[in-house]
């Protein structure tokens, strides 16, 4: 579930699931979780675009209650419905034939750098020719995607299944 894209019930179940992993404190997770909520203000800035891609799969990733995987996939299908005109978001099908395997999660910011989310790190990577590796396979995964009221079919009936 891209982190820009997550409600704050749902932030807040992931990263009492990440820090519980880690044997964190829990005391810092509302604090986290406002502060991933507040980067999402990015979405609203004028001259900005944002591209997502996710896997059918992440739709039914159960992270907490019915009630918050419902909430996360009421929002999603608002996006797929462009709530946010400046948001497009694509979901990659189960039944669809695939030209790329399903990767790590990653970022591509401008073209230029990428940011690859790994258990342990973030890594930045601005080298062109690894750049235009992780461009190709999003071009791929782009192809191969469903958007706007194809998308939402499929949120919504991933959402079935929480009711």
């Amino acid at each position: 579930m891209p982190g820009l894209l997550q409600t704050r019930d749902y932030v807040t179940e992931l990263l009492t699931l990440i820090s519980r992993r880690s044997g964190g404190p829990d005391d810092d997770i509302p604090g986290a979780a406002a502060a991933r909520i507040d980067r999402q203000r990015v979405l609203w800035r004028p001259g900005h675009k944002f591209l997502f891609l996710m896997e059918e799969a992440a739709l039914y990733y159960r992270i907490g209650e019915p009630r918050v995987m419902l909430d996360q996939l009421s929002h999603l299908a608002d996006i797929t419905a462009s709530a946010i005109p400046s948001v497009a978001l694509g979901v990659l099908p189960f039944s669809r034939p695939r030209s790329q395997w399903v990767l790590e999660n990653f970022t591509v910011f401008d073209g230029s750098k990428v940011e690859v989310e790994i258990l342990s790190a973030l890594i930045t990577i601005t080298a062109p020719g690894e750049v235009s590796l992780y461009l190709a396979a999003f071009e791929d995964l782009y192809r191969s995607a469903l958007f706007g009221e194809e998308a939402g079919r499929l949120v919504e009936a991933a959402a079935v299944t929480y009711r």
